[in-house]
Parts: structure tokens; sequence; C-alpha cells
């Protein structure tokens, strides 16, 4: 909370003074770094698990690809520039879309094993001639996954490309597969179930023709890889020996377990290897730099924010969370003190800007003796500074109190 005083002598300014009182101002709340201001987007994603139901994507433009909350599960949501499009296919049931690329291209599937590729409104229901599911793709339009070839009881992992479509093999006598991912240069992990179906698990990095098999975390025998960003650090979850499975992030040739950080599950990763997910009791988690951070904290307008999971993230550091049937983008940004910059009179009155961290909604208010305060204003600071003008100067003495809603 801010508190200044101005008085008055013939609409001359004598003195203006600031200074800080209460608990709850911005500078005396304790924020974990980093800081993020929250934007509510108006409508409600279904799941958002990387491996349960309804995964949601966000691509570097601020596009968001989900599975629309109030359909059951049976539409796309495509978010861009404020506005919601949907679309889906005559029949078709269990919306999953899985990869956004920098284009706004779509991927995914329907139940049942109907992969889509929907780009510029149009939507392709019919991607793979014999069915299967599209799990990714790259900027270059390039599309991984799984299908069924004629005669073959299970899906194996495809690559396809500019119309051709080319299907991996294996030597280490599994009989199925599937595709995760692939990044702009062209990587993909692809994952075998090493019996019929349910694992264990054998991964691979497939790149420039060559097949690299993924560790497992220490004392394990499953690793299934569901993400690879364009620096080739991989997601994914293995065993840890006593059937207990942990999330694990793969950079560098080595392997950090993400459960042991706090992560019940994992649901994206960009390109600086920051993931997000949420914890076992239902608070979004954001891991960065080595460190779990508790989204919760770090949103610098969380009275306005109910969310349970962080479902996406895109290479900016913009974050989807939801919850409760809300949805919100945070958008990162950097902690400013709650102050006035600059006051004075002018032929409209008395003027001052307001600054603050972008986003913040302020409130202003009016009081003559400190005791009794009257509601003047509220001004959304969207860029940082926010000018305000109070046009009733004719009385000796007025103080302005700024409170953070």
């Amino acid at each position: 909370m801010l508190i200044f005083f101005m008085k008055t002598i013939t609409k001359r300014l004598v003195a203006a003074m600031t200074f800080l009182i209460g608990s709850n101002t911005i500078l005396n709340i304790a924020y974990a770094q980093p800081h993020f201001v929250a934007l509510n987007l108006g409508f409600a994603f279904e799941g958002g698990s990387r491996t349960g139901n309804a995964p949601v994507r966000i691509n570097n433009a601020g596009q968001i690809a989900f599975t629309v909350g109030n359909t059951n599960g049976n539409t796309v949501g495509f978010y861009s520039g404020g506005s919601v499009e949907t679309f889906g296919a005559a029949g078709a049931y269990g919306a999953m879309p899985q990869a956004i690329n920098n284009s706004g291209q779509i991927v995914g599937y329907f139940g049942g094993g109907q992969a889509f590729f929907y780009s510029d409104g149009v939507l392709n229901n019919d991607l793979l001639e014999n069915g299967g599911f599209a799990f990714g793709i790259n900027d270059s339009g390039v599309i991984v996954g799984d299908g069924w070839l004629p005669g073959v009881e299970f899906g194996q992992p495809f690559i396809l490309a500019n119309g051709n479509i080319s299907f991996l093999t294996n030597s280490i006598g599994s009989v199925s597969g599937s595709a995760w991912g692939i990044n702009n240069s062209g990587q993909v992990i692809v994952s075998w179930d090493m019996t019929t179906h349910g694992g264990p698990y054998t991964s691979f990095l497939v790149s420039g023709g060559n097949m690299t098999q993924l560790p497992t975390l220490p004392g394990g025998s499953s690793c299934q890889a569901y993400r690879i960003n364009d620096s080739a650090e991989i997601l994914g979850i293995s065993d840890i020996g006593d059937g207990e499975l942990h999330w694990f992030l793969y950079a560098n040739s080595v392997m950090q377990d993400l459960t042991a950080a706090g992560f019940g599950d994992a649901s994206d990763m960009n390109s600086s290897g920051e993931i997000v997910g949420s914890s076992c009791d239902g608070r979004p988690l954001l891991y960065k730099d080595g460190t779990t951070y508790n989204l919760m904290a770090a949103i610098v307008n969380s009275n306005s924010v109910s969310a349970t999971i962080a479902a996406a993230i895109n290479d900016l550091g913009q974050i989807v969370v939801g919850g409760n049937g809300n949805c919100f983008l945070l958008n990162p940004v950097e902690i400013k003190p709650l102050t006035i910059l600059e006051s004075g009179f002018y032929t409209n009155g008395f003027c001052f800007t307001v600054s603050s961290t972008p986003g913040l909604t302020v409130a202003i208010e009016t009081s003559t003796n400190l005791v009794n305060w009257n509601s003047l204003g509220i001004v959304t600071n969207l860029t940082g500074t926010a000018p305000f003008v109070d046009p009733a100067t004719n009385q000796l003495q007025r103080f302005y109190r700024l409170q953070q809603l």
C-alpha cells in the first residue's frame, strides 16, 4: 500500500511526500523467482497432463491448442490473438491435441486412433491411411507418431514429411512403438514397448540416421521419452527399480529425477529446459535452472488466479495454467515497486503517474484525515506506468492511497 500527501495553496503544489505502510505493499511481499502476471483467457481446458487426457500446448506466438472443457472432450480449441475457434470431426470423440508448431499447425488424434492435422482453418482427420496417432510436429511441418501397417497388429513409429511416410524399425525385439516428439533439427524420440502393451519401455534418440539408447534412472529398467526440445534435452518417465515411476530430464548425458524435485506430473518443456507440471497435492510447478518453484507463489496478481496444474510452456517463458474451470496465461515480468513517478497540477486537475509491475490492477482512494477513505478509481497498469487525474483539487489537503488488487 502506498500513501502520499498533497497540500494546495491557490492550486500550487507546496509539498508532496510519499511513504509506504502496511504489510501488503509489493515491496514487503516475498515473491519467488521468477515472477509472472496472470491473464484470464476466458475458457477452460480439459485435462492438461502430459500422460493423461487432453494435453494443452502453446507456441512462441502465444497460440494455444487445447481440448475444450465443456464438450465432453470431443472438440479442439485454438486460441490465437484473443479469440478462440474450435474444430472437430463428425462422429469423432476424445479430441487430443498433442503439439502446435510456431506456424499454428496442430497435430493430435481423436479417440480410437484417428490422427489429425489442422492448418489455416482446415482439418485433415484422415492423416494416416490405416489409422494411428500424431504426437509431434516441428516448424518444418514434419509429423511424428505411431500408426498401423496392413497385417501388423500393433502400432509402429512413423515420420511424415512432405507427404511421404516412413516407419521406423528396431533391433531389440519390440513389436510396437511410438515416436513421441521431434525438434527443429529433425531429432526424434522413440519409445519401444518391450511387451505387447504397457511396458517396460526402451527409448532412443534418432538423429542423423543414428539411434542412441537413453538410460534409465538409477536402478530402473524402463525409460519412456515424451518430449524433446531444440537443445536435444528429453523429458520422460523411468522406473527406479521398485516399480515406482519417476519423471526425468535427460540433459548433457545426465538423468535428473524430477519426481524427487517435487513433480507428480510433468506436462511440458521448452527449449531452455524449463519444465512445467504439477505436484501430487495439486500445485502448479515450474522447474528452472535446477530449482522447482510453486507458480502460485510467483504470480504477482495471484488473488484472481485459481490453478492446480501448469500445462504448457513456450520458449518465451509464457505458461498456461488452469484448474477449477479456469485457464490463465502467465507472462514473465520483472517486479517493480508500487510507487509514484511524478505528480503536479495541470489544467485538468492534480495528475500523477502510477508505476508498478506491468499487468497489475491498482485501486486509488482519497482521504482528508487518513481515517475515512473514499474510492477514487481503479487503474489497470498494462505497461508499467499509468497516468491518473483527480479533477477535485479544491481542498486544502488530500491524501491518496494506492493498493494492489
